[in-house]
């Protein structure tokens, strides 16, 4: 989800608030999420917290 959730960011940047919430409901990333992520971009990680691969 995490990686979904990354491209949405994407999407918002470029193309808008709508785009990015239709790209978070068609791979399934939760209503709530999606609301909360693009109405609260104060609240965006600054850096990946994600572990690398090893």
């Amino acid at each position: 989800m995490a990686a979904h959730v990354d491209e949405a960011l994407r999407i918002w940047r470029t193309d808008g608030v709508y785009p990015a919430f239709e790209f978070m409901q068609l791979v399934g990333v939760p209503k709530t999420v999606a609301m909360r992520l693009l109405c609260s971009p104060e609240q965006h990680r600054k850096t990946d917290r994600r572990r690398t691969s090893r």
